[in-house]
């Protein structure tokens, strides 16, 4: 299904935005980036703490699973590479920048931005792994089911130019809103248009900045939905991301239906009949269901 990941201009925003509402933000501190300076507000807080919300801002991040120092730290717009260093030393660290499509007045390299950190004890840099970012459950639970009598193994869906448009009910505190999603496996998240999160009520989010194709940036709002349903299937407490849509004003969507939502459920698309058929009991999480081997692809048009 390239057709259907091409498509997802936000795939960035929402890879970097998730942990934004997970218990790590709960700690009292304060980390933001702005064109390549740092501001920290910290006191004794855990340096993976501060690595989850860094990472946030597009920041790819490897380090030893042993390294997690207690942090204080009080600075303002200081440069980002020179901030960093500060925090992480004694340890030693490599900061690897890339290329950005505009340079504007960033005191780093003109026309480059930080892209990942690597984070090791002199000596032992093959223990580095990849942030370990605690997993969202609400994507892996196992979604109710409809009453029979309420049930159907079918969903009308519309198929054109090679895309898939779904009817979905979403439910924000009690405020329910039918609208239709375009069906994403490349999202790894719900993405909402901002016009129906503010229809839903939806004023507890988390700002975000991220980066869609071609390396644009793209604001973004993090936030989290009591309930999505699609045919038979509801879950509830799913992420979502909120971006601002900025294309046609006549399009047929208002965001992408993502992974997220679609962990582990059994589906076949019948693009001759235009409906989407649910079959078999959802896959446990648990049993190792890999959402990228989920999918049981899509029935041709004859």
């Amino acid at each position: 299904m390239n057709w259907a990941k091409s498509f997802f201009v936000f795939c960035y925003v929402v890879l970097i935005a998730f942990v934004l509402v997970v218990p790590h933000c709960a700690l009292a501190f304060e980390l933001t980036v702005e064109k390549e300076h740092l501001w920290v507000s910290a006191e004794r807080v855990p340096l993976r703490e501060l690595l989850y919300r860094l990472s946030d801002f597009g920041i790819a991040i490897r380090i030893d699973p042993a390294i997690n120092p207690s942090v204080t730290a009080s600075f303002e717009n200081k440069d980002l590479e020179a901030g960093l260093k500060s925090i992480l030393r004694p340890m030693n660290s490599v900061f690897i920048w890339q290329a950005a499509p505009s340079a504007d007045d960033r005191q780093a390299a003109p026309g480059y931005r930080l892209a990942a950190i690597h984070i090791f004890r002199p000596g032992e840099k093959d223990r580095m792994v990849d942030l370990d970012r605690d997993k969202d459950e609400a994507t892996e639970q196992i979604p109710e089911v409809a009453e029979e009598g309420e049930r159907s193994s079918e969903t009308r869906v519309v198929i054109k130019g090679g895309r898939i448009f779904v009817p979905v009910v979403l439910d924000s505190g009690g405020r329910k809103v039918e609208t239709t999603l375009l069906f994403d496996t490349g999202a790894s998240t719900i993405v909402l248009h901002r016009n129906v999160a503010d229809n839903l009520g939806m004023d507890d989010y988390v700002q975000a900045k991220g980066h869609g194709v071609g390396g644009v940036e793209i604001d973004a709002k993090v936030s989290r939905i009591n309930s999505v349903r699609v045919g038979p299937y509801e879950k509830k407490n799913l992420r979502v991301a909120i971006v601002e849509y900025t294309g046609p004003p006549d399009i047929q969507y208002n965001g992408l239906l993502g992974m997220n939502f679609l962990w582990g459920l059994k589906y076949e698309i019948d693009v001759d009949d235009q409906v989407i058929r649910w079959g078999g009991s959802p896959a446990k999480a648990s049993q190792g269901a890999n959402p990228g081997q989920s999918q049981p692809g899509i029935t041709p048009a004859k």
